[in-house]
């Protein structure tokens, strides 16, 4: 396997890590809705600075807006504010414990 494929794989482990430790910390004064409110525009913000660095950033097409700001208002927003809905409720910490797999003692 190719050394930036390993180093790929590497961020992407230590970034899903630390997202559930932030989640946490954010809900702690925030609500759901409004943690979601703002968890979706910083999303977009960092994925467009890591796709603009690259050269990969273009201006969709003055049609194509509407249709970007809908996916993103619905799909992404919706689902992050039902997620962290979601994550409030002990039987679904409890759920996500259970489908994680956890290392054995022997």
């Amino acid at each position: 396997m190719p050394r930036a494929a390993l180093i790929q794989f590497a961020l992407v482990v230590a970034i899903s890590g630390a997202a559930a430790p932030m989640i946490e910390v954010g809900l702690v004064d925030a609500t759901p809705t409004w943690f979601a409110f703002w968890r979706a525009p910083l999303s977009a913000a960092t994925a467009a600075a890591l796709v603009g660095g690259r050269g990969g950033l273009s201006i969709p097409a003055r049609g194509d807006v509407p249709v970007v700001l809908a996916v993103g208002v619905c799909q992404i927003g919706v689902f992050f504010a039902l997620l962290l809905a979601a994550s409030l409720s002990w039987a679904v910490a409890i759920a996500v414990l259970r489908a994680t797999p956890q290392p054995r003692r022997w």
